[in-house]
């Protein structure tokens, strides 16, 4: 059997799954409402592209909302390297109407499961017998990959974006795993 070539797989893979912006604006909408305490946890992924791994070692110590940028030391970072990630406008607000802004960023992961559990839930729609019709499709890594995606369109710099992620500035790894041409 002959092997592929990387351009062949490249070029026959799947994009990876996003959310469009009304998707993530209603979801983090119901994560307000629902579970507030989640508030930072999900907008750090969402808007800050934080990795699910990251985000629980993550203290508010990191977060200069004054300065506009979060400090992920080596001990935080997936990679074992530190790095700096811009905070940018929506993602302030969103970290802004947290009140306590004190210790751990994130709760527990038995709290974060079925936190997301029930936003899910309050999103999915149901007829009169109370059966999903309607339900909201979270894919997975859909933050990350959102904010890379979204990112990349709105700064046209592939190397920014690179290093947001934490990915030391290689484009090479964003334009394979995180770049959604839809």
């Amino acid at each position: 059997k002959r092997s592929k070539s990387k351009a062949h797989k490249l070029a026959t893979r799947t994009a990876p799954a996003i959310m469009l912006p009304e998707a993530v604006e209603r979801f983090m909408k119901a994560v307000a409402s629902e579970t507030p305490n989640l508030v930072p946890f999900w907008a750090l992924k969402f808007f800050a592209g934080i990795r699910d791994a990251e985000v629980p070692r993550m203290a508010w110590t990191m977060i200069e909302l004054d300065v506009g940028k979060i400090h992920l030391p080596a001990s935080a970072s997936k990679t074992g390297e530190s790095r700096t990630v811009k905070i940018e406008p929506n993602l302030k607000a969103w970290l802004c109407t947290h009140p306590n802004r004190k210790g751990a960023i994130a709760p527990g992961a038995t709290i974060r499961k079925r936190g997301f559990k029930k936003v899910i839930a309050s999103l999915n729609g149901k007829d009169s017998a109370g059966n999903v019709v309607n339900p909201f499709i979270f894919p997975g890594n859909a933050a990350r990959h959102s904010f890379g995606t979204y990112h990349l369109f709105r700064f046209r710099n592939a190397g920014e974006t690179a290093l947001q992620l934490g990915h030391k500035g290689n484009p090479a790894m964003l334009h394979e795993h995180y770049k959604n041409p839809s």
